[in-house]
């Protein structure tokens, strides 16, 4: 999975976290012109599922600070005789 992945899935996660936080909060605050019978139990439930959210957008800035912080260059290391045992092409030396 690339960064492309890690920032869609991260604003996929974002959008969930504020639309449960949010349902949940409407839910709670009993408006009747929601037409559920249980709203405490629904906004407990949308709370939990906003957490989630949660967990899944704080993933994905792990993953994304982890993909960044990847070094890109190459590795030259010299073995014991001083030789370079870099990716280096054959034409290279």
């Amino acid at each position: 999975m690339g960064a492309a992945a890690g920032y869609y899935f991260l604003f996929i996660s974002v959008i969930g976290v504020f639309y449960m936080f949010g349902m949940g909060y409407f839910l709670s605050k009993d408006y009747e012109y929601i037409p559920v019978e249980d709203k405490v139990e629904n906004a407990h439930v949308c709370y939990w599922a906003g957490t989630i959210y949660l967990i899944g957008a704080i993933s994905c800035i792990i993953y994304i600070k982890k993909f960044a912080s990847r070094d890109t260059s190459f590795d030259y290391q010299t073995d014991l005789q001083g030789r370079s045992r870099g990716k280096i092409g054959p034409y290279m030396r």
